[in-house]
């Protein structure tokens, strides 16, 4: 609880300041984008480290070798 948490990933150009994450509950962690139709990559920033999302298992290698989470958005 009370952590910066933010997300860097394919759709921001692995920029890890540009979206931070919003705490809704303590521990709980919140962030609403809109991404257009394909495959997204992304970790999230905490405390200077990359870490996968926790929550989804679907779990590659991004070019630099280090463990990204992938997501398919489709089309409307």
């Amino acid at each position: 609880p009370g952590q910066r948490v933010t997300v860097a990933g394919s759709f921001n150009g692995w920029d890890p300041f540009i979206h931070e994450l919003q705490e809704v509950a303590p521990g709980k962690y919140r962030l609403d984008l809109e991404l257009g139709p394909g495959e997204h990559y992304y970790v999230f920033m905490y405390r200077g480290d990359r870490v996968p999302d926790p929550l989804n298992g679907r779990l590659l290698y991004g070019r630099d070798g280090r463990v990204v989470s992938a997501i398919t958005v489709s089309a409307p």
